[in-house]
This record gives structure tokens, C-alpha cells and sequence, in this order.
């Protein structure tokens, strides 16, 4: 199944932090040194963010480009020294992650979410149902879905502000089948 779950990637990252940031709320760093149960809780949520990252990275490297203020590789870089550290966990990096990486990735990730949901409605609504948008953004080289094709005689008229094209000709063929 090829679905789009970026913005289910992008909910897991969100909450996973704000998890995290929980976890911790009005405990000083010695008092969380001491709480085994809040270490295995942050660490658990630093995973899972770290795996949700890993896989938009994986998913969507388009978006991962478009979006440089998240810090993608740094996320799965934590991730994978947690994962695979052998129980060398720095707790003073984990408790300075959660204290200042975390809360400005929750400043961001609303932005970014927002930019999903364009980039889910643009490949949805007009990568399948006008496929001659995805020809002028080809040539643009913007990228397209796969498998679209368009010939020069459906050429739209076409205002890129609001995504809008409009065929020259009155008949629309339909979308060939994909086998």
C-alpha cells in the first residue's frame, strides 16, 4: 500500500516531544537522575521521534530538503546512539535535549505539519486528478507523481498561484490505468 503518511509521521514526532517534555516538567536534573521510571520514559520518547524522523527522512526526502530547520539527521542520530548505544546513555545530553532541542522542535513542527497538509492536498488533488499540472511542473522541474504523462495538444492555461488549470479543449480524456 503506497499511502501518504507523512502527516501521521509528523503527529507521532509532535506528540513523542511533548511526551518527553512531560515527563520532566518541574523535576530539577538531579531529581531525574534519580526516577528510573522518567529516564526510561524520556528515552522511549526520544526513540520514538528519532523513528518517526528517520522515517519521513526515508519517505519524503523532497520534504525533509524543503524543510532545513528541522534537525532530521540529528533526530535519527540520537535516535541510533540510544538504540544501539549498549547502555552508554548520557543522561546530561538526554536532559539538555529535553530542556532546549525539544521545545523549539515543538515550535516548528506546526509550520512543518501545516506544509505537509499543502504538500498532501497539491500531490492528491492535482497530481492524480490534472495530470497536465504535473507536466508544467515537471517542466519547471519541480517533479512529478509517477507514471504521469501529458501531451502537448492538452496544454492548460495555468496560474501556478492557485493552482488552477483550466484544459484548452473541452474533452478531458480520462487517466490511463496503472498495471
Amino acid at each position: 500500500m503506497n499511502e501518504n503518511r507523512l502527516a501521521d509521521y509528523l503527529d507521532h514526532m509532535q506528540q513523542a516531544a511533548m511526551d518527553a517534555c512531560a515527563f520532566v516538567e518541574g523535576l530539577v536534573q538531579e531529581d531525574s537522575r534519580q526516577e528510573k521510571r522518567t529516564q526510561q520514559a524520556v528515552i522511549m520518547s526520544l526513540i520514538i521521534l528519532g523513528e518517526a524522523a528517520t522515517k519521513v527522512m526515508d519517505g519524503y526526502p523532497g520534504f525533509v530538503q524543503a524543510q532545513t530547520q528541522v534537525p532530521w539527521r540529528n533526530m535519527r542520530g540520537m535516535r541510533n546512539r540510544i538504540a544501539h548505544g549498549d547502555f552508554d546513555i548520557n543522561l546530561d545530553v538526554v536532559w539538555d535535549t529535553v530542556q532546549t532541542a525539544l521545545p523549539e522542535l515543538l515550535k516548528l513542527l506546526p509550520a512543518v505539519r501545516q506544509q505537509a497538509d499543502k504538500a498532501r492536498l497539491f500531490s492528491r488533488n492535482v497530481w492524480m486528478d490534472y495530470p497536465w499540472i504535473a507536466k508544467a511542473s515537471t517542466d519547471a522541474g519541480c517533479g512529478a507523481a509517477p507514471g504521469v504523462q501529458s501531451s502537448m495538444r492538452n496544454q492548460p492555461r495555468y496560474d501556478a498561484r492557485y493552482l488552477v488549470a483550466t484544459p484548452l479543449k473541452r474533452r478531458i480524456q480520462p487517466r490511463k490505468r496503472l498495471t
